[in-house]
């Protein structure tokens, strides 16, 4: 297998220092390491320095370019990672940043309206039956459950360690990716009982020293 090394700490100061993290990583898969930091500073400059919004906004024939760029590693799966995970994040910093999830019109130029507000870093939600809504908290290191139509607001687990992305289990429980605790576990919305499914999970980015923990998600 190609040589590899894990990219190296920073202090972030931007969503853009995120994604170059998480490009570098993305480039390194299934390659030399040293080919990758060879190329690295051609590869900035073609992605604009990592500047999230620029890159988000690539088009199918900026991509194409890219392709054709001699200084990046013309590889399109790659680059096109590259533009997504660009598009992620600046979702996720405005929904992680503000507390708030949001509904958006579909008619141009009407404000989002907002179905959920206060919460603390919130990162993924589901919709189990019609307006409400499970919200993972990786913040304050739980699980909600919001009523759109009542308002009600009820904790169905807590004391998680960085609970991020969640899906529904045929049975009914809960799925969370707790990426603190490096596991899975399967969670009862009624009694709130756990379940660990796996552990010791290679999820998260490597840690920014001095930093809040990372807002980008592990999804399950």
């Amino acid at each position: 297998m190609p040589e590899q090394q894990a990219p190296e700490r920073i202090e972030p100061q931007s969503p853009g220092d995120y994604l170059e993290v998480m490009s570098k990583a993305v480039f390194q898969a299934g390659m030399s390491w040293k080919v990758v930091e060879a190329k690295w500073p051609g590869i900035r400059d073609a992605f604009r320095g990592f500047d999230a919004q620029a890159v988000a906004h690539l088009t199918p024939d900026d991509l194409d370019a890219l392709t054709r760029d001699e200084r990046v590693i013309r590889n399109r799966r790659k680059l096109e990672a590259v533009v997504s995970n660009a598009g992620r994040i600046l979702e996720l910093e405005a929904e992680h940043g503000t507390g708030r999830i949001l509904r958006l019109t579909e008619a141009g130029g009407q404000a989002p309206e907002v179905l959920v507000d206060g919460l603390a870093g919130p990162v993924e939600f589901l919709e189990f039956e019609k307006n409400k809504l499970y919200v993972s908290e990786a913040d304050a290191g739980r699980v909600s459950m919001h009523d759109i139509d009542s308002g009600e607001r009820v904790v169905v687990v807590d004391n998680l360690d960085q609970p991020e992305g969640i899906d529904r289990l045929p049975d009914g429980r809960l799925l969370i990716a707790e990426v603190g605790a490096r596991r899975l576990i399967a969670v009862d919305t009624d009694t709130g009982a756990i379940e660990v499914i796996a552990e010791n999970l290679p999820v998260g980015l490597p840690p920014f020293m001095g930093t809040a923990k990372t807002f980008l998600p592990t999804d399950v």
